[in-house]
């Protein structure tokens, strides 16, 4: 049996700040070593490497795929803060990425970017969502053990993106992610 290519889905360059130093030629460069069909970058709160990465992908014979890991806030004044990634379905849905982007930052003042939940229940044709791993709502109320709202986060987020949420599971070995990847997976089934 053949093996698929690997297609890595959550690569952050060093447009996400303080999050990693990978240059976007060492990202193309590593693509081509590997022999990756393709790659999603979801730089945190921006698509201030898109351009430049989209460009140097394709030129290598890589399909770019566009997302971004959004902070999410519900507007509270005693917010907390989750993971959300979005990723570009289409034309349309990169064309939303970017206003939802921008307005993360319009909308923040001179504190960091956020996206406001009702920006997600405006519109969200062409976007695909990933629950945000061990740092989505829905992992966060499971690690809160509140299964029941960790369920209506799901089925909120799957109701806005049908057929285009999915559940995402992450493993950098933290003990968050090894809490709440259970819980994830029987949510993911059920749902």
């Amino acid at each position: 049996m053949a093996q698929l290519p690997f297609i890595h889905l959550a690569v952050r360059t060093s447009f996400s700040l303080l999050e990693s130093m990978i240059t976007t030629q060492a990202v193309t460069d590593w693509c081509v070593a590997e022999k990756m069909p393709a790659l999603a970058v979801t730089d945190h709160n921006n698509l201030f490497g898109a351009l430049e990465l989209s460009e140097k992908l394709a030129a290598a014979g890589i399909q770019p795929i566009m997302a971004v890991c959004f902070d999410v806030t519900d507007g509270a004044h005693q917010e907390t803060l989750s993971r959300l990634s979005l990723y570009a379905q289409n034309e349309q849905g990169y064309k939303r990425l970017m206003a939802l982007s921008s307005l993360a930052y319009l909308e923040a003042g001179d504190v960091v970017p956020r996206l406001n939940k009702r920006h997600l229940e405006q519109d969200n044709t062409g976007l695909i969502a990933l629950t945000g791993g061990a740092e989505g709502e829905v992992a966060q109320w499971l690690l809160r053990k509140r299964q029941d709202e960790a369920r209506q986060a799901l089925i909120r987020l799957s109701e806005q993106f049908p057929d285009r949420c999915y559940v995402e599971i992450t493993r950098h070995g933290t003990a968050q992610e090894a809490a709440c990847e259970a819980g994830l997976l029987d949510l993911a089934y059920q749902h």
